[in-house]
């Protein structure tokens, strides 16, 4: 491990030394002052607190007791600060139109924050505050005058609550050094250790500052004194095929490293500030049993999930118990009883549940009930925010959380408290909602929670974009962005830019071409001072998203080198090379016994897709109808064949007039089944209930004309149970309505969907085979003859021309079975003793297909993939394009 260069040869170390030190330390942004301490230590350099200082702390020591730390603000209460201004000044009559529509961003009261600290490091008088006006003014725009507006009101309130952020710091300091005849406290000399450039305010104060006493300015990124060179490192560049490949051959190495060597001395790694990265870098560790030297983990505020956990209770009120949180709390209450737990979920599916206060778990689910009482209470109406506090740890000690959690919670209704009394908003009454949103953008501003253990022989984490002080013998650069020295936009709500680009010709400003170069520097000089440097780059994101090569980034920074295709990590190998492409295509199973009587719906799911009777009757899975604005579809289904059934019973068998009204059918429907849904209001019940009247009315219309052409007369309905014998198999079912003539039967299916077969796919390949099962077992009950069957669909349309019939009951004459104005595939020129014939075929192997366990990945129709609901477990689709298909679709 090297320490940076300029560190043994700039600074006398034993300056720093001493109760009362000759020279201080202070260090800039982009430097952790902790890993500068940890320096002076490990080098057995002993020193006072005062010693090492960041920017902020040396201006408040420079005022001697004048300023308290306390009165510097965070940045969570700056932005609480600009709130309260933009919400007094709008009531006193000032508009912010541009601020009003960038308020509706993500993040606005940060964003905004940042770029008036950022603007008012840009001048440090008010000559050239006005100087950069004027530069600018050919330039205008209203979000620039709004932002000027706003940081009047700012400064003004500063001055007024005599508080302090680092830009009004840097000013009064300036002041104060420049007044001589003020005798300052300070020790001779100070070391400041800078890494990017700064801005214009803060460089003003570093020159006023050396004319008081010797400033030695230590850069740890600056360009070289000679014309670049190559890279003393010696680089190389791995493309794996995805960035958790590139993590798990970087965990192989760093564990045989430590197995070799006994430590990790030497190794580091340097990641972007990207979550996804870290998270899969985390990951790989992990299991190769590595531990960083510092484990506090950036995104473990995001990830965690017992901070979700702590957050649901309070969430599930102020957002008004929508479904989702209502599922996550029933996992949460019930998480000891699977079973419990499964039917409070499928209960909140069946009622269509969609948002508000449950009404329906009091008397099946009470400790479910209790919970939401409970939260109700504590969370529900307007209060104070520390009432809102002490009732959430409240809920959090009954429930159990864990203590880091709580404490971690503490503190940010703590912070939060201490802002909201700062701008006089303490006392003030709102509903949680409004406080939950803001604490929950301050867990993710927060600083993670300090770990108590450290590791110091771990392995050393560096992050992309600030300046390490140290430098390991072998840099292993992983997941690094290929556009990182390739910034174009560096602006914000108050300079864009272009602006600062026309500013930094007469101030020191930060633009993207000094980002661009400040970076490119950072990035060579980790190459200049480590022995090896190993770039690991990936094709492909955690997310799937395919990435940008870093070899335009390599090429900048001067190296030259092969680029060595990697591939897949023989850890996730198997899973990308061993499988076949597809899962299994033919499953065989045990065959039933003969005992067992079969369904017709299990043999019409069959002569669809064997895998369909597989996954639906052997495996005994099947779609989960989930509610949500509407009921579930099965339930809307079975509510229709009720109404339909109430409305034939009703009809007058000699004049064909029906009863009674759809209206009153659909009402009685509901009685015998009740409406497993709760609607978000009443428009939109009403609504649905005119949809489904709609469709009543349709088959109304539809069946009074079939009729009175038809004249048929009602047989059965739902039922009686029709059942044949296939080869000592009994296959049984129930079909909607069975109606007579003086020729034979005609069945009737409904269907609430438009799917339904033609006659002849049925006749020629064996399909949808439910219907003539029907057919079979009538006929072996009956000596009559069986004319036909037709699927009559519930839907807006109404249509009934689908089923199977033959030609001499086509027509418009008395007795013709089906009206259509022209012929279809529903509609066979073949003898009806030879299209039975022929589907008891097809039944026979079917049935025995079935019950010998056979359930090859075959549909017999490639439309079946469409809307198949185990279309992604059997890998059909892989092959739709090679297959051959079994049949014509609909015409």
């Amino acid at each position: 491990m090297y320490w940076h260069p300029r560190l043994n040869d700039s600074i006398d170390y034993s300056e720093l030394t001493g109760l009362t030190p000759r020279a201080w330390l202070v260090v800039e942004s982009g430097i952790n002052r902790e890993e500068v301490k940890a320096i002076l230590l490990s080098a057995g350099i002993s020193f006072v607190g005062e010693a090492v200082l960041d920017l902020p702390g040396f201006c408040v020591k420079m005022f001697d007791g004048l300023i308290s730390a306390r009165d510097l603000l965070t940045a969570s209460a700056r932005q609480e600060v600009l709130r309260s201004i933009l919400q007094k000044t709008a009531r006193n009559g000032e508009t912010w139109p541009e601020l009003a529509r960038l308020r509706r961003q993500k993040g606005f009261f940060k964003k905004l924050d940042q770029s008036l600290q950022s603007l008012r490091q840009t001048y440090s008088t008010e000559d050239e505050r006005l100087a950069a006006v004027e530069l600018l003014s050919a330039f205008p725009t209203p979000i620039r005058d709004e932002i000027r507006r706003l940081v009047v009101h700012y400064e003004a309130w500063l001055s007024d609550q005599k508080k302090w952020d680092l830009p009004r710091l840097l000013l009064a300091a300036r002041g104060m050094l420049a007044q001589t005849e003020i005798e300052l406290r300070l020790p001779e000399k100070i070391y400041l250790l800078s890494g990017a450039p700064s801005e214009s305010r803060t460089e003003s104060f570093f020159e006023e500052l050396s004319l008081r006493l010797q400033l030695n300015r230590v850069r740890l990124v600056e360009e070289p004194a000679e014309p670049a060179q190559l890279p003393r490192a010696q680089v190389s560049w791995e493309a794996h095929l995805t960035l958790d490949d590139a993590a798990s051959r970087l965990a192989d190495e760093l564990a045989l490293s430590l197995r070799k060597n006994g430590s990790l001395a030497g190794e580091g790694v340097l990641i972007p500030d990207e979550p996804s990265v870290r998270r899969s870098l985390s990951r790989a560790l992990r299991r190769a049993g590595i531990v960083l030297q510092d484990p506090r983990d950036p995104t473990v505020l995001r990830l965690s999930e017992e901070l979700k956990t702590s957050l649901l209770s309070a969430r599930l009120v102020a957002l008004d118990y929508p479904v989702a949180l209502l599922i996550d709390a029933a996992k949460r209450v019930y998480v000891g009883d699977f079973k419990r737990r499964e039917e409070l979920v499928d209960r909140i599916h069946r009622e269509g549940w969609y948002q508000g206060f449950p009404p329906f778990v009091a008397a099946d689910f009470p400790e479910f009930q209790t919970f939401l009482e409970r939260v109700r209470d504590a969370f529900s109406g307007r209060n104070v925010l520390l009432e809102f506090k002490k009732n959430h740890l409240d809920c959090l000690d009954h429930e159990g959380c864990t203590h880091w959690v709580r404490v971690f919670l503490e503190r940010i209704y703590d912070a939060y408290a201490a802002d909201l009394a700062l701008v006089g908003e303490i006392g003030q009454v709102r509903p949680f909602r409004s406080f939950l949103e803001r604490i929950q953008e301050r867990i993710q501003e927060a600083t993670p929670p300090v770990e108590k253990v450290a590791y110091p022989q771990g392995l050393p984490l560096y992050r992309l974009g600030t300046v390490p002080l140290r430098y390991p013998k072998r840099l292993w650069c992983f997941g690094i962005p290929a556009r990182f020295t390739q910034v174009q936009e560096v602006g914000d709500y108050a300079l864009s830019s272009r602006d600062r680009e026309r500013l930094s010709g007469s101030f020191q400003i930060k633009t993207a071409r000094e980002t661009n170069r400040f970076r490119k520097l950072a990035l060579r000089q980790a190459l200049e001072f480590s022995d090896e440097a190993i770039f690991l780059d990936a094709t492909f994101s955690s997310d799937g998203r395919e990435r940008e090569g870093i070899g335009a980034l390599l090429a900048e920074l001067g190296v030259s080198t092969e680029r060595a295709v990697m591939g897949a990590h023989p850890r996730f190998e198997r899973s990308f090379l061993a499988p076949k492409s597809a899962p299994p295509r033919d499953i065989q199973l045990a065959p039933l016994s003969r005992e067992q009587s079969i369904r017709t719906s299990a043999i019409e799911a069959y002569s669809r897709c064997p895998f369909q009777a597989f996954v639906r009757y052997r495996l005994r899975l099947d779609e989960a109808e989930v509610a949500d604005l509407e009921p579930a579809p099965n339930w809307k289904g079975t509510l229709l064949h009720k109404a339909v059934h109430l409305l034939i019973d009703s009809r007058d068998p000699s004049s064909g007039v029906f009863r009674i009204s759809t209206t009153e059918a659909l009402s009685r429907a509901e009685a015998v089944h009740p409406m497993e849904s709760v609607f978000a209001s009443s428009r939109l019940r009403r609504g649905y209930h005119r949809r489904l009247i709609k469709i009543l009315n349709q088959f109304v219309e539809k069946e009074t004309k079939w009729w009175n052409i038809a004249r048929t007369r009602v047989f059965s309905l739902e039922g009686p149970e029709l059942a044949t014998s296939v080869d000592g198999y009994t296959v049984k079912g129930r079909p909607d309505r069975i109606d007579e003539t003086a020729s034979g039967f005609l069945i009737i299916d409904y269907k609430t969907g438009s799917d339904s077969p033609q006659g002849s796919d049925v006749v020629e390949l064996g399909y949808r085979l439910q219907m003539p099962i029907y057919a079979r077992a009538l006929r072996q009950l009956s000596d009559r003859e069986v004319l036909g069957y037709s699927y009559v669909e519930l839907t807006n349309d109404g249509s009934r021309a689908k089923g199977l019939y033959f030609a001499r009951d086509h027509g418009k004459h008395e007795g013709a079975l089906n009206h259509s104005p022209r012929k279809t595939k529903s509609i066979l020129q073949t003898e009806p003793a030879d299209a039975w014939n022929r589907l008891d075929d097809w039944i026979e192997k079917r049935v025995g297909d079935y019950v010998s366990g056979k359930f090859p990945v075959q549909p017999v129709m490639t439309k079946e993939c469409d809307k198949c609901f185990a279309r992604d477990a059997c890998g059909q689709r892989r092959f739709l394009e090679s297959d051959e298909e079994g049949g014509e679709g609909d015409e």
